[in-house]
C-alpha cells in the first residue's frame, strides 16, 4: 500500500520500522500499464488513473495527479468530479460531446462517480470496479449515467 500510494501522489515516502526505528526512503515511481485490460484496483489503476494515462500517451495533456480520494466517496456525502474540481484539471464543460472529450458518470449515485474518454463513434473508454480497462458503447447503457462532458483547454 506504502509503494502504491507512493506512486500515485507522486511524493518520496519515508519509512520507519517499529520498533528499531530504521528509516527507508520510498523513492515514486510511474509505472505504465496498457490502457486495455488493466486490473481494477482503486487508487492505482481505477477509472480517474486510466484517463491521466490515456490524456499522457494519446494527446500529451497532462492531467494532475489528485488529491487522495476516499474510496465509495459518493456514498459519505463527498463530490469528487464538481465543475469547479475538474476545472484544476485544466477541463471546461461544454454540451456536445467530440473525441478526446472527458466523461462524468453519476451511477447509482446523485454525484459523479466514475470517468471515462470519449473516443467518437459512440464508443467510450473506461475502467469500471470489478471489470479490466476496455472500449465500450456509450447508448444504450451507459448515456442514462452521464452527467457532464469536458473538454482540455489547451
Amino acid at each position: 500500500m506504502d509503494v502504491n500510494n507512493c506512486n500515485n501522489l507522486g511524493i518520496p515516502y519515508y519509512i520507519f520500522s517499529y520498533p528499531n526505528m530504521n528509516m527507508h526512503l520510498l523513492q515514486p515511481v510511474k509505472n505504465y500499464y496498457p490502457l486495455i485490460g488493466r486490473e481494477y484496483q482503486f487508487g492505482v489503476q481505477d477509472c480517474f488513473e486510466l484517463i491521466r494515462d490515456y490524456y499522457l500517451q494519446e494527446t500529451n495533456f497532462v492531467v494532475p495527479p489528485r488529491d487522495p480520494f476516499e474510496d465509495d466517496w459518493w456514498l459519505k456525502g463527498l463530490n469528487y468530479f464538481t465543475e469547479e474540481y475538474i476545472k484544476n484539471w485544466n477541463f471546461h464543460k461544454v454540451q456536445e460531446v467530440k473525441k478526446n472529450d472527458l466523461l462524468v458518470f453519476s451511477v447509482s449515485s446523485k454525484v459523479g462517480n466514475h470517468c471515462g474518454v470519449f473516443l467518437g463513434n459512440d464508443v467510450f473508454f473506461h475502467h469500471a470496479t470489478h471489470r479490466l480497462s476496455c472500449r465500450e458503447n456509450l447508448y444504450p447503457f451507459w448515456i442514462k449515467y452521464l452527467t457532464g462532458i469536458y473538454r482540455y483547454e489547451t
